[in-house]
């Protein structure tokens, strides 16, 4: 799989869950000409982004033979930022503070069961979907993508009366997933984490930056985005930490687009000469994860054979793991 770097179909669209009246935007990276079936990788965005969150990563996992599946989250996506010059900052701020409420993390883990429900429906009858293996499926997600992603693979919320129940998280839960991967995970309530993470158990992979931390959440520091993996079980885990890399660096797009997005002229303090050396090495080290899980016939719940990976990039960018 890894030999050379392959070309992919992108194929962008608009799947309608009935049962919630919902429209969930999809697009599929699908490598061509795969000679045994592809595994696939979901990917949700974080708070106010698009199917074109996560590009610079999931443009690389696809042409290294992975297929990947963007979904966009109806409420929490890009339509935020879209009435900012209309409706003034007091309104966003709403908009913002809505979108981060319990009920809407469970719409987003039930947009992405609906998503794996539907690719078992529509593959028998599109030839398209057929080279997917449906067997070897992982998520991933950035900042409240990454959140969704941790809600579907296990994670407990005895802190919110809307989960604490014991029913709850299974409800969440999606057990068709064999790997995780991570992109600024946060732990917003750090009671009882051992409780909140600690059922998190196949191969997971947090990544995050010394200076991952965003204005609309000032108790998510970035030592705080370390919690998540510091109190999951087991060995099964690994963590990447970046010196250098912000929040937005995570989000796998240019900074210019992504400003683009929520309406705004440009960022402060962009430094992209840090991006520039920080991109191949997210790039390699989480597509040696999806090989390391789903990249075998038979997924691996074992896979991680590196244990903590404290991985800091400083001038002159030299990179230095610590196994």
């Amino acid at each position: 799989m890894r030999d050379s770097a392959g070309s992919f179909a992108v194929m962008d669209d608009v799947w309608r869950d009935s049962l919630r009246q919902r429209e969930i935007p999809i697009r599929l990276r699908l490598p061509q000409h795969a000679s045994t079936p592809v595994p696939l990788i979901v990917f949700s965005h974080g708070l106010g982004g698009s199917l074109a969150s996560g590009s610079f990563w999931l443009d690389h996992w696809a042409a290294q033979g992975f297929a990947t599946l963007n979904v966009q989250h109806p409420g929490s996506d890009l339509n935020i930022w879209s009435r900012r010059r209309d409706s003034g900052e007091l309104n966003l701020r709403e908009r913002l503070h809505a979108a981060m409420q319990p009920h809407e993390l469970q719409q987003r883990t039930l947009d992405v069961k609906f998503v794996l429900d539907e690719l078992h429906v529509r593959q028998a009858s599109t030839p398209t979907l057929q080279p997917l293996d449906l067997n070897r499926i992982a998520m991933s997600g950035h900042s409240y993508g990454a959140v969704t992603t941790l809600a579907l693979c296990g994670q407990h919320y005895p802190h919110l009366p809307a989960f604490a129940a014991s029913s709850a998280p299974s409800t969440l839960f999606e057990s068709r997933f064999k790997a995780a991967l991570v992109f600024s995970p946060s732990a917003r309530h750090t009671a009882q984490l051992d409780e909140q993470f600690g059922q998190i158990t196949l191969p997971c992979f947090c990544l995050t930056g010394t200076h991952d931390q965003i204005r609309i959440a000032p108790d998510i520091t970035p030592d705080n985005r370390q919690l998540p993996f510091r109190h999951m079980r087991g060995n099964n885990k690994a963590m990447l930490v970046l010196a250098g890399a912000d929040h937005l660096f995570f989000n796998g797009r240019s900074r210019q687009d992504s400003a683009a997005e929520c309406g705004m002229s440009a960022f402060k303090e962009v430094d992209n000469s840090v991006d520039a050396a920080l991109i191949p090495v997210v790039q390699e080290t989480t597509l040696g994860f999806w090989l390391d899980t789903i990249g075998h016939a038979q997924p691996m719940h074992n896979a991680i054979r590196w244990g903590f990976i404290g991985t800091h990039i400083s001038p002159p960018h030299q990179l230095t793991l610590s196994v």
